[in-house]
């Protein structure tokens, strides 16, 4: 069988030369500079691409008889080794990726809450689903690599970052040209790349933060909106899941018949305040039906046990109400204020890799924000501050 063709690019950038890291050579700001924020500068013109058969034509035509003749090498028998070899013919194992895989495996997959016993959905299940799909894979090992920046040493940090950043972005592309239809063969994949590219998308923005309150929210704003979209795709797709292996994982408590009767007494003062304000029907409307899947997002969390118990935390956000969305990328007091009241459920699980203290520098920043004036909206998240623990009641 004849070899597959392999091209070795020699027209990256500086930047990803220096670093020693494949580029994409995508102009005028490659993918890896891209993610990682750094100055993208190529020397010169890209060097044309060499075909193999060109290669090949070349080496017939300048080769000498002796040398000609090593080529009969290929044909040699088993267990002999060729005398002439290119490197590109050889092209090395890429040892980041299984490193990725055994991450994934042994420590992001557990951190995650996929419990066997509990769940009754075998591992296996979660491998096969993944590897069903290209766009899911990739993210299922960029977010391993996410992982291993939260938790690796500094200078292993932006490296594990990059690479995170780097198949995520191939992950998007895939899923994007892909446009996967949902169907019983497509659902778990779709749903699973959801879940995972959530869990990426809301712990990059959280985790790996500036200091700057204005830049923090645009890219958490982005990652929001972002999530939100590809969870459109995967919400056809849960009414198939009832019938696959995977039905157990995204299971969440329902609003009661009575919407208004289930709020704990934290939320109930919170809506009592949005509704003094006057801020008009349709406004507090929004922040009524906000509220409320806050509610519903800490009950879940704490009483059912589906894939990822943190996921209706991380979910919350997705399931708001557009109006809701865009008063909060708006910064508008009051929707700050009920984002304030989620960070206690950030903070609430800050044990997890995926949130550590972003609940804390939420609260801290949108604090700074609001100013003087607002201690009465912000006394649950407040009390964060001063006690160092605050829970949303039932």
């Amino acid at each position: 069988m004849p070899r597959r063709a392999h091209k070795k690019s020699r027209n990256g950038c500086v930047e990803c030369k220096r670093r020693h890291v494949k580029c994409d050579e995508r102009r005028p700001k490659c993918v890896n500079c891209s993610i990682s924020e750094r100055h993208c500068e190529y020397l010169a013109e890209p060097i044309p691409s060499v075909t193999r058969d060109q290669t090949e034509a070349s080496h017939t035509t300048r080769s000498s008889p002796a040398v000609a003749s090593m080529s009969t090498a290929v044909a040699s028998p088993a267990g002999s080794v060729p005398t002439s070899t290119r490197e590109e013919d050889f092209p090395s194992v890429n040892i980041l990726h299984f490193e990725l895989l055994y991450h994934l495996s042994t420590e992001t997959v557990p951190s995650l809450e996929l419990d066997y016993e509990r769940i009754g959905v075998p591992i296996t299940e979660f491998f096969r689903v993944c590897v069903s799909a290209p766009y899911a894979m990739n993210e299922a090992l960029a977010l391993a690599a996410l992982h291993l920046a939260v938790i690796s040493p500094p200078e292993k940090r932006e490296f594990y970052k990059t690479h995170a950043g780097y198949l995520q972005t191939q992950a998007l592309s895939i899923f994007n040209t892909m446009k996967p239809e949902v169907s019983t063969e497509t659902c778990g994949a779709i749903f699973l790349f959801s879940v995972m590219l959530g869990n990426h998308l809301m712990c990059d923005a959280l985790i790996f933060r500036g200091t700057d309150f204005i830049n923090f929210m645009d890219k958490l704003c982005h990652s929001i909106q972002l999530l939100r979209g590809v969870r459109i795709v995967a919400g056809f797709s849960y009414h198939m899941l009832a019938e696959t292996p995977l039905r157990p994982i995204f299971q969440y408590d329902e609003f009661p018949s009575e919407r208004d009767e289930f709020l704990g007494p934290e939320c109930r003062k919170l809506l009592d305040l949005i509704i003094s304000a006057r801020l008009g029907q349709s406004v507090t409307d929004c922040y009524k039906d906000a509220i409320e899947h806050l509610q519903l997002a800490s009950s879940s969390a704490k009483h059912s046990p589906g894939f990822m118990s943190k996921s209706p935390i991380i979910a919350w956000p997705v399931r708001v109400s557009d109006e809701y969305f865009g008063a909060f990328v708006a910064r508008r007091p009051e929707a700050l204020i009920i984002f304030a009241h989620y960070a206690v459920l950030l903070h609430n699980v800050r044990d997890s890799w995926l949130f550590c203290d972003s609940g804390l520098f939420l609260i801290e920043c949108i604090n700074a924000f609001l100013g003087p004036g607002w201690e009465e909206w912000m006394a649950l998240p407040n009390s964060v501050l001063e006690t160092g623990s605050a829970h949303l009641s039932t």
